[in-house]
């Protein structure tokens, strides 16, 4: 089923529901691209945080979306849509962010500079921000979530390596240290999981 554009020529689907809801983001008559949500056959614009582009990466089943949008200031801000309105999550103290995942209770998940410019993996729940740390490394991001709050992504070593984590009850986990002695290769990046807590990684 092709799903259309806002008025331009193209468009871009990134995450689906159980529903078959389906966001992206899809070109307007201005060449810009706005987030959508594509919804019994109607393509919705859901504008942006005041700039030109945003893009929605991920949605439940309550119509919940997750992406990333320009402000005024041209500053690129994780958003979530929830109640028919856009909502900055703003940044950890730097000036970017970006969501990549959420759950069914609204749970955002991406990555944000702090003051320092260093790139980390948040949580976003109950309205606030958190910090979800490294692997010893100055960077780290996030990818996906599950209802239960475990979250995946890849985190930075001291050494500067990229690995893949999950984080759950508050501790980030090395996905590398369940792998068995001497595997002879290494799980870079955790892209997604599922509710019983199955992890897919790039290795």
């Amino acid at each position: 089923i092709e799903l259309g554009t806002l008025g331009g020529t193209n468009s871009r689907a990134f995450g689906i529901n159980e529903r078959a809801d389906i966001t992206g983001a899809a070109q307007t008559a201005g060449g810009a691209f706005h987030a959508f949500l594509w919804r019994q056959g109607r393509l919705e614009d859901l504008g942006t945080l005041g700039g030109k582009n945003s893009y929605g990466h991920a949605i439940n089943s309550a119509f919940d979306i997750a992406g990333v949008a320009e402000t005024a200031q041209q500053l690129r801000h994780a958003f979530l849509h929830t109640g028919g309105k856009m909502r900055d999550l703003g940044t950890l103290g730097g000036a970017l962010s970006q969501a990549n995942g959420l759950n069914e209770a609204g749970d955002v998940v991406g990555f944000a500079q702090n003051a320092a410019g260093q790139s980390r993996a948040f949580l976003h729940t109950k309205g606030k921000m958190s910090d979800l740390g490294t692997l010893g490394g100055p960077g780290a991001f996030a990818n996906a979530i599950n209802n239960r709050q475990h979250v995946v992504g890849a985190a930075q070593l001291a050494t500067g390596e990229h690995r893949a984590f999950l984080w759950r009850d508050g501790k980030m986990w090395n996905l590398n240290q369940f792998l068995p002695p001497n595997a002879g290769w290494f799980l870079l990046e955790a892209t997604d999981i599922n509710e019983p807590g199955q992890i897919l990684c790039l290795a």
